[in-house]
């Protein structure tokens, strides 16, 4: 009995210390684990002070950080790309200044202040060759240059110097006044001008000064011849000078003026289709009886080219009686509306673009006393009478080639008629060209 007692405590005594090891060994194993928990916890919180949170996997995440990093250096680095750019649209305004100046060379072609670039010389568009010849009525004539030495101006003789002079100047269109009846015969009836020249005129009834009475249907015609050859009439017509142009009256109900009608023709080059308007002018200018008929027919003319089509071309030559650059000169010009190609002519050959021949009086002798006179040495500035004129509407592709009064005096051998000229004026000679592909509107300014 004493045995089993001893056997059964120290089976107890086994057993009690079989179980406090187990349990000292469990709060060991737990010990440990709460360490380990608490020092992940610690390096789960210091890596999030470093990068944000990120779904899967911790290590992965941690290897993007550096990932990351990179990719925001990359942003970094694109900003100064742009910046980079600011500077070249900085470079792009002084690219655009730049052009202004160029801009500021085309102020001259409106006819402002500035210097103009030159046009290139180019042979561009249609040439027409004009001849402004007043024709000094009919009969015989004194006071023409040529009549020293008992020369006979008769018509007979003027009008083949007119066919001498049209051959040699190779004119395409004729523009004249003081057409009376004589002078429209010889361009119905002479060979060579019946068969090369179309004519457009009308009569013109007239009275001497406004007097009562006499009245003739046949006197201050404005014959326009064009060579039929090259050119087509496609439209013509007239005017009186005056407050109404459709019917015969003193311009302006100035008696101390005569009547006076422009003839005018649309004409159409066969070749190249080019259409303009021709006018053959010649006003009756008062001023120097105190009138101002010169000033309003002037007004009349701008106003009549004014209403034709936008881009169209328009030439006006004849008898102005208003001497070049005078007082009515000056009173009378429009020059965004009407230019003197004399002016262009001169604003050309500054630039090496056109020829200017013989500049000067238009006048070879005075009218009133018959005296003969030689004008071709005196200074026509201003007030010398340089009063036959060639006039056009501004148009950008319109130049000047060729600008000349014509000192030639002719003698035609085959009919025995001796040397001198067609009238007491001479004839202006000028070479157009119309439709260029150049601009010339700069030029077609006052020179």
């Amino acid at each position: 009995m004493k045995r089993w007692l001893v056997l059964l405590l120290i089976l107890s005594l086994t057993l009690a210390l079989f179980c406090g090891c187990k349990t000292k060994n469990e709060e060991d194993f737990t010990a440990e684990v709460d360490s380990f928990v608490e020092q992940d916890e610690d390096d789960t919180e210091n890596k999030d002070i470093d990068r944000e949170p990120t779904d899967g996997d911790e290590e992965p995440a941690d290897t993007k950080d550096p990932v990351s990093e990179n990719q925001a250096t990359a942003d970094d680095k694109k900003e100064p790309t742009d910046d980079t750019k600011e500077p070249i649209d900085e470079n792009q305004v002084p690219a655009n200044d730049n052009k202004e100046p160029a801009d500021d060379t085309k102020e001259p072609a409106d006819g402002n202040d500035g210097e103009a670039t030159p046009v290139t010389k180019e042979t561009s568009g249609t040439p027409v060759t004009f001849l402004i010849q007043n024709l000094k009525t009919s009969g015989t004539q004194k006071g023409v240059y040529g009549e020293r030495g008992g020369y006979s101006n008769t018509l007979y003789n003027r009008s083949r110097r007119l066919r001498a002079e049209i051959q040699d100047t190779e004119a395409d269109v004729v523009l004249g006044c003081e057409g009376k009846t004589g002078w429209i015969d010889f361009f119905e009836t002479d060979p060579y001008i019946s068969e090369n020249y179309g004519l457009v005129y009308k009569w013109c009834e007239s009275t001497a000064h406004g007097a009562a009475g006499t009245t003739n249907f046949n006197d201050n015609a404005t014959p326009i011849l064009y060579r039929k050859s090259r050119f087509e009439l496609a439209d013509s017509g007239y005017f009186w000078y005056g407050d109404t142009p459709d019917e015969p009256s003193l311009p302006f109900g100035d008696a101390t003026s005569h009547f006076r009608i422009c003839s005018w023709a649309k004409l159409r080059d066969k070749q190249s289709g080019e259409e303009f308007y021709a006018y053959a002018i010649h006003i009756h200018d008062t001023t120097h009886l105190g009138g101002d008929t010169g000033i309003k027919s002037m007004g009349q003319l701008i106003s009549t080219i004014d209403k034709l089509p936008e881009g169209s071309y328009a030439f006006l030559g004849g008898d102005y009686n208003i001497a070049y650059r005078s007082a009515t000169y000056y009173a009378s010009m429009e020059w965004d509306k009407m230019i003197d190609l004399q002016d262009m002519a001169l604003n050309m050959k500054d630039d090496g673009l056109t020829e200017i021949g013989n500049t000067g009086c238009s006048l070879c002798s005075t009218w009133e006393t018959g005296e003969t006179q030689d004008y071709h040495d005196v200074d026509t500035s201003h007030n010398a009478r340089h009063i036959d004129h060639l006039m056009a509407k501004p148009n950008p592709h319109m130049a000047v080639d060729y600008w000349s009064i014509n000192w030639e005096g002719y003698e035609v051998p085959e009919e025995q008629v001796k040397f001198g000229y067609v009238s007491d004026h001479y004839g202006v000679v000028v070479k157009v060209r119309i439709g260029t592909d150049a601009d010339y509107s700069q030029y077609q300014v006052e020179h």
